[in-house]
């Protein structure tokens, strides 16, 4: 008996036979041409999450000097009289530095909402190492979590 014939009588045994052609099974996939559609998708699937990262990549930038530009002027009249105090402009962008340092000191310090990592957050630090040495921890990281998962 073919596969067709087989499907067909197993739609008829729960739905009863087909009366006309518009209830018959007109068509079936074997597992084989469903792996394969499903290994296009994730292609697919793929290709659009590197656009997406692509895209995050781009727009990383812009969302930091947005920021850093908001930033500025809010604080322009405190700068200006820094330069007027004589200041030059390393000692202005060190200031600020100091100033963000003491803010996230104190945010981390507070009784109620303290700033601090997500519980099971991964904590990497990326002093004196390469880009590639980054990727490679963070690709290390991202397979033991997936294989943990697994499990």
């Amino acid at each position: 008996m073919a596969t067709g014939q087989v499907v067909q009588t197993i739609w008829n045994l729960y739905n009863g036979p087909a009366e006309n052609s518009a209830s018959a099974v007109e068509r079936y996939s074997t597992w084989q041409q469903v792996k394969d559609s499903m290994a296009n998708n994730d292609r697919l699937l793929g290709l659009l999450l590197a656009l997406f990262g692509i895209i995050a990549l781009l727009a990383a930038p812009c969302a930091i000097a947005n920021v850093t530009a908001g930033r500025v002027l809010v604080q322009r009249q405190d700068i200006a009289m820094l330069k007027a105090l004589g200041f030059t402009p390393g000692q202005v962008v060190r200031m600020l530095l100091a100033e963000q340092t003491l803010r996230d000191e104190r945010d981390t310090g507070r009784e109620h909402s303290p700033l601090a990592p997500a519980s099971g957050a991964v904590m990497l630090d990326t002093t004196g190492l390469t880009v590639d040495e980054v990727v490679g921890h963070i690709a290390a990281l991202a397979a033991g979590h997936r294989t943990s998962s697994r499990a």
